[in-house]
């Protein structure tokens, strides 16, 4: 039995165009699941409270869309909106569903 996980494809990096929207994240999955794998961008988590915290996802607010990969969906766009001044470099996907433990994130 292979215990290996299959790999969501996902963007590394956050890049906004001129007008306000990110340049679409494409998503993908080399093996389609079996039953619904679900991901979704989130901002990145920190602590605020610290003294010398800067907020990796400033200016960043991700898209409410949910991508949902099965046999008949291996692909997905995903994206997000830009404020005036972004100063955030950073998003983080988020991995679930049914199957979720039988996949992995190329970028974290």
């Amino acid at each position: 039995m292979n215990k290996d996980k299959s790999t969501v494809s996902t963007s590394g990096s956050v890049t906004c165009s001129l007008g306000g929207d990110s340049v679409p994240i494409i998503v993908s999955v080399a093996n389609a699941p079996i039953d619904a794998v679900e991901v979704s961008i989130t901002v990145t988590s920190y602590n605020a409270s610290a003294t010398d915290a800067v907020d990796p996802s400033a200016g960043i607010t991700p898209e409410s869309t949910v991508l949902k990969f099965n046999t008949g969906n291996k692909r997905g766009v995903l994206g997000f909106s830009c404020a005036a001044a972004v100063t955030g470099t950073s998003l983080d996907y988020l991995l679930a569903g049914t199957n979720k433990d039988n996949f992995q994130l190329s970028s974290t």
